[in-house]
Order: structure tokens, then C-alpha cells, then sequence
């Protein structure tokens, strides 16, 4: 059975999106608090598959949160929601391990289920706004060869995301997908994928 907790800085989001959930993953176990006391207790004590944090802007209390997560995560994968996205958070998802960063729009609801999809499968999931500001943080680790594009696939890359999926996300074929990481691994002169993952999880991209 899935578990998932859900810490609602914006009040009305979990109460509005929880009846989704339970439409979607109708055997999920699911708890929610919108009370900022309770949410570092809460997560030193859960040790469910997900936890979704919702938060209007990344504020010092909410850095107080994310490193309880960072610190007292138990096996679970943590989801972060935001109303636009924190330049600050994007450079520390790696530090508070966090998998899954989502930027509310008017379709936020299901991108929320996606964002649950592939969090639950061990995926980590980037909405295209969160992508395009980890790509433009890619100057840290010389990358400056790299044309838009291929710093769009980096990233879903370093997001844990196959070919397929990259050529549906950005619109594109697979053979496409092919050539541009052939390209990409040249440039930063590395020979897999997991060796180009390697090269940004050490770089300051993800710390």
C-alpha cells in the first residue's frame, strides 16, 4: 500500500488535490496536516513511500523543513510544490534529496499525479519550468558548448528519464534524442549516461 504525507503550507491545496489522489491510487494511505508546527515531527516519524510539501515560496521555515527532510528521510521519496520556482531550491535538491519538484500552473493537478507516477516507480520527476532552471545552471560545470537543447536533455537525463521519455516530454523522436546525447556525451567528454550523471551530481548543479 502506498503511503503518502502531505505538508500543506497553502492551506486549501491538500484538501482540494487529496480526493485525486485517492481516485488515482485508490489503495494509498493518505495524511495531511496544514499546521507548520507539526511538519518536522511529523517527518522524523514517517517512514511511508511519499512525502509532498507544499510551500508558497522557499522561506526560512521552509528550509527548516527541508532539511528535516534531508535528514530524517526513511526510505521515502520527497515531492516539493511551489507557486514559482526557487533558483536557491533548484541549486540544493541534492543536499535535502529531494526527487521530485513541481511549480503550481493551471494544469497542476495532474501534473502532481504524474509527479506521483514516477516518484512511486524510483523516478525522479522535474516539471518543464523546474527543467528549464536546473539547464540554465549548467554554466557550473562548463558546459557552455551545449546548445539549449541538449542542456534540456541533460537535465531529464540527470531526472532519472529514458529516451523515450524524453522524446515525448520535449516533443521530438528518438532518433533525435540518439544523436543529441551522442553529441552531448562527446562534448563533456565522458562515455555513458551514468558517467554524465556522475559529472553533474559532483559538479555544484546538484549540491
Amino acid at each position: 500500500m502506498m503511503q503518502i504525507l502531505l505538508l500543506d503550507e497553502l492551506k486549501m491545496r491538500s484538501d482540494n488535490f487529496q480526493p485525486l489522489i485517492a481516485k488515482s491510487f485508490p489503495n494509498s494511505l493518505i495524511r495531511t496536516s496544514n499546521t507548520n508546527a507539526q511538519f518536522i515531527p511529523l517527518i522524523s516519524q514517517f517512514s511511508g513511500n511519499i512525502l509532498m510539501y507544499f510551500t508558497s515560496d522557499i522561506r526560512e521555515n521552509s528550509k527548516l523543513v527541508l532539511e528535516a527532510v534531508g535528514k530524517n528521510s526513511l526510505g521515502n521519496r520527497t515531492i516539493v510544490v511551489t507557486n514559482k520556482v526557487s533558483k536557491w531550491l533548484v541549486s540544493h535538491l541534492k543536499t535535502f534529496g529531494i526527487h521530485g519538484y513541481v511549480v503550481m500552473e493551471s494544469n497542476g493537478d495532474q501534473i502532481l499525479i504524474d509527479a506521483i507516477h514516477h516518484i512511486n516507480r524510483g523516478e525522479a520527476y522535474f516539471c518543464p519550468k523546474v527543467c528549464q532552471a536546473i539547464a540554465g545552471t549548467l554554466s557550473d560545470i562548463s558546459v557552455e558548448s551545449l546548445s539549449e537543447r541538449e542542456k534540456q536533455i541533460v537535465t531529464l537525463i540527470s531526472g532519472d528519464h529514458s529516451s523515450k521519455q524524453i522524446a515525448d516530454k520535449l516533443c521530438i523522436s528518438l532518433h533525435t534524442v540518439s544523436s543529441h546525447r551522442k553529441s552531448i556525451l562527446k562534448k563533456l567528454n565522458v562515455k555513458t549516461a551514468g558517467g554524465l550523471i556522475r559529472r553533474i551530481s559532483d559538479s555544484d548543479l546538484m549540491s
